[in-house]
Order: structure tokens, then C-alpha cells, then sequence
């Protein structure tokens, strides 16, 4: 019962929202970036911020470069387990408090949960003299996760340009290394490296952010890089290097609601180094099989509730599709993404 009273609650606050028009809102939708943009935004002195993020991947079909593979051309060459479906969740909580009207501190905090479908491919040749041969196969398929903490970031956004209709700031930020990278699977070893829930290492996020306004449109770009600050974590890796860059631009429909779209790409550098004494046996066993360079197109929605009990929440939504992609090695590919974020800003 109490679940049907809070969906009649948020249906209410729609409904009165889109009832209120104001032609230019103070608090506008498309003053944020798309849903899967972090950092983006800053607040203004003595303001918080609480939200909550959620992201959704899925993985199901193995690659080289930017060609399709089969689950028999995977077979040859020289692994005997492969991955049928992986999916890959983040929650994180996103803090923010300004302590003036140029720096915004931000804590986020993040949980990761991680399953993966694998099945084992095991061959018997049994020879029965010179002239008669019969070749057995048998598939064996299980399913595996991990789930905990992920890692923790820590941010200073600075803001160097402000005029109303142009804002640009600068993020500097570290990475934590407070999730796990000694994750095991049922057979006591050490599991895939993307079933891990963090890096292992602390971690540089040094970054850039635009932001434009005109009337009703907003239009944005971001830089973004990661580096760790070390040489590998306790497992024996490190992860490569990222470098992001995003562009977006929105068109605000009504006083509540946006309407956005973005490109995003990405360009992921090989793992280094490799846990110590570890066969490969699948793809993700395989530090040779990771980064690449990756391309998205995303659309989504921000709503910013203007009136009735929920007024002041701001919830944004986003799915990504790849577009281009060339994967270093044999790699199991994303087919989606989906980005969730909820937000209440108060002093």
C-alpha cells in the first residue's frame, strides 16, 4: 500500500507540474547534463547536494578489433571457457556540497555487482584402431558474481568562467582503491579481472567541463582522464589509462522536462602486468583483452519537479547505444547502457 501512495504521489507532482507552466523555470531540467555525465554541474555557496546514481550494462557477443566472432572462432584461438552474457551494475551515492560560489566539493561512494554466464568447452578423442575414429565434446555452464564496494572518488570542481550563459570548470579528483581486487571464483582463484570490483590502485581524474545556455537549449562538452598513481595493486595489474570525452546539448519541452542527446567516446589502454602464476583460460582471463576505442550515441530525459510533493527532486535518464567500436584483443562486447540519476539540492 505504502509503495501505491508514493506512485500516486510522483504521478501528482507530474501532473501539477505540467499544469504550473513557467516560461524560463528557476529551476530548469536542461540546466544539467545528460544523465551519464559526472561531474558536470556545480552548486552555489553553502548548498548541498544528495543523489544517487545507477548504471546498467549488458555483454553478449564476442569481438576482434570491431569484427563479430563466433563462439567457435573464440574456441580456436586456445581458450577453453567462454562467456555467453555478462551484465555489469553500479550504484553510487553522489555528494556534493559548495563552500563558495567557485569550489564544490564531491564524495561518491560507489557499489558494484557483477554476474557473468560461462560455459566450459571440454573435447574427448577416443581412437578405436586405424580405421575407425569418434570425437566427443561435452559443455559444461555455470553462473558467477562478485558484489561489494567499489571504489571511492573524491573531487574538487573549480569554477574559472561564469557569464551567465557560459560556465566552464575544472575537476580534480582521486580514485580510492576500497574495492576489492582479490575476488575469488568457486575454485578458490583469483576471478576475471572485469569481475574485480575496483582498481586496486589510487587513481588520478583530472577533467574539464562547458556548459552553454540559450533560451530553451543548453549545450555542454566534457574531457575527462584517468591514471593510476602507482605501479600495480597487490594482485599484480594495473589498469590502463582512460581518456573521455563527451558533447551533449538538450532542448527543454516544457518547464519540467529536457529532452537530450550525446556522443561520447572513449579510449581504454590494455591492462598492465597480470595476477602471478595465472593460466588463461577464457578471454577475460586474458590482460591482452582489454580497452580498446569505443564510441556512443545517447538519448535521454532530465525532469526537474517544479511543484507539489516532490518538488525540488531532479531525476535524469539515459541509454547509450554503441555505435563504433574496436576492442584490443578478444573481448566480449557491450550491447547497452543504461544511466539513472536522482538528485535534491538544498542549504
Amino acid at each position: 500500500m505504502s509503495s501505491i501512495k508514493i506512485l500516486l504521489a510522483f504521478l501528482l507532482s507530474v501532473l501539477t507540474s505540467l499544469v504550473v507552466a513557467h516560461e524560463t523555470p528557476t529551476f530548469r531540467p536542461e540546466s544539467h547534463a545528460a544523465a551519464g555525465v559526472m561531474s558536470d554541474h556545480m552548486h552555489k555557496k553553502g548548498e548541498w547536494m544528495i543523489g544517487y546514481r545507477f548504471s546498467s550494462e549488458k555483454y553478449e557477443q564476442y569481438y576482434s578489433g570491431s569484427k563479430k566472432l563466433s563462439l567457435a572462432s573464440v574456441i580456436d584461438s586456445g581458450y577453453s571457457m567462454t562467456s555467453s552474457e555478462m551484465t555489469m551494475d553500479m550504484h553510487m551515492l553522489d555528494i556534493m556540497y559548495a563552500v563558495n560560489d567557485d569550489l564544490t566539493l564531491m564524495l561518491m561512494p560507489m557499489y558494484m555487482t557483477m554476474d557473468m554466464d560461462m560455459t566450459m568447452h571440454m573435447g574427448m578423442d577416443m581412437g578405436m584402431g586405424m580405421d575407425m575414429g569418434m570425437g566427443m565434446g561435452m559443455d559444461m555452464s555455470h553462473s558467477h558474481g562478485t558484489s561489494g564496494l567499489g571504489d571511492t572518488i573524491i573531487s574538487a570542481l573549480y569554477r574559472i568562467q561564469n557569464d551567465g550563459n557560459n560556465q566552464t570548470h575544472l575537476s580534480l579528483g582521486i580514485s580510492a582503491p576500497t574495492g576489492s581486487v582479490t575476488k575469488k571464483n568457486a575454485k578458490g582463484k583469483l576471478t576475471h579481472y572485469d569481475m574485480q570490483l575496483g582498481s586496486g590502485t589510487w587513481d588520478f581524474l583530472p577533467g574539464i567541463t562547458y556548459t552553454g545556455f540559450s533560451g530553451r537549449f543548453s549545450w555542454g562538452g566534457q574531457l575527462q582522464y584517468k591514471t593510476s598513481l602507482e605501479g600495480r595493486n597487490k594482485s599484480g595489474y594495473s589498469l590502463g589509462d582512460e581518456f573521455d570525452v563527451s558533447a551533449w546539448a538538450a532542448w527543454r519541452v516544457a518547464p519540467w522536462i529536457s529532452l537530450s542527446s550525446r556522443i561520447h567516446y572513449s579510449d581504454k589502454a590494455r591492462i598492465d602486468g597480470a595476477y602471478p602464476n595465472f593460466m588463461a583460460m577464457s578471454p577475460s582471463d586474458d590482460t591482452n583483452n582489454y580497452g580498446g576505442e569505443f564510441t556512443t550515441f545517447g538519448i535521454g530525459a532530465n525532469f526537474a519537479m517544479q511543484n507539489g510533493p516532490f518538488a525540488g527532486i531532479r531525476v535524469g535518464i539515459e541509454w547509450e547505444e554503441l555505435i563504433d567500436e574496436h576492442y584490443n584483443g578478444i573481448q566480449l562486447g557491450r550491447s547497452d547502457k543504461i544511466n539513472l540519476n536522482i538528485s535534491y539540492s538544498f542549504k
